[in-house]
């Protein structure tokens, strides 16, 4: 079996497979043996995820906020199976190890960003959207992520969505004032008390996220006027 990776940075080990008859042996010894003579440590990562089926992923650098710098780059694996010597001397060695359900890598733009896809805190928010089997990513068009939450009750633009590329698209606040959702008396301004209105009249709306706490959220409603061209 043999893992075909992603990234060119590692496509470089493409050639080592899983046909090599050493690697069918004790691994261990033999990733020790390959580890001290001619293969860089991540051309043994590389070659054992091929013999055993595992995978490995590059990033060059982290997307996620609070996060880096990666002077050597992320790699992306299930650590519980990789040998601990391993995973530990290319942390010595200065790469960034992260765990690959818990992380996307953004491969359409050099250089390759990874961002969270699971909750580090209880303030944390997702910095990409599903759509359609594909995620969008914080450096994809403005409009892309526009046109994903328009009209929609359930598919809040995030925090950190530049606001001047709402304005430019003719979207304008619907008021001043934040609208509150959560547990708490008086939380229960929901979207659907407020958008039936505004779809009534034809004009566009999208939501934004404005804060987000263990408990509630807070958005607000950009509205678009039915003449606006």
């Amino acid at each position: 079996m043999s893992y075909q990776v992603r990234n060119e940075k590692l496509e470089r080990c493409g050639d080592l497979t899983a046909s090599d008859k050493s690697w069918k042996r004790e691994r261990g010894e033999v990733f020790r043996k390959e580890a001290d003579q001619h293969f860089s440590t991540v051309e043994v990562l590389q070659r054992f995820c091929e013999v055993n089926g595992r995978e490995c992923e590059w990033a060059d650098e982290y997307g996620e906020p609070g996060y880096g710098p990666a002077e050597k780059g992320i790699l992306l694996c299930n650590w519980n199976h990789i040998p601990k010597a391993l995973h530990d001397r290319l942390e010595a060695q200065g790469f960034e190890l992260e765990w690959s359900d818990e992380w996307a890598v953004d491969y359409s733009r050099s250089p390759c960003k990874a961002y969270r896809t699971q909750p580090d805190s209880h303030g944390w928010e997702c910095r990409l959207r599903m759509t359609d089997g594909d995620y969008l990513f914080p450096d994809d068009d403005p409009e892309d992520w526009i046109a994903d939450a328009l009209n929609e009750n359930n598919r809040p633009l995030p925090s950190w969505f530049d606001e001047a590329a709402l304005t430019a698209a003719g979207f304008a606040l619907l008021d001043g004032e934040d609208k509150e959702v959560g547990f708490h008396p008086g939380q229960d301004e929901t979207p659907e008390k407020f958008t039936p209105a505004i779809t009534a009249r034809g004009d566009d709306f999208v939501l934004q996220v404005t804060d987000r706490g263990q408990f509630d959220v807070r958005y607000r409603i950009w509205i678009r006027s039915k003449d606006y061209e």
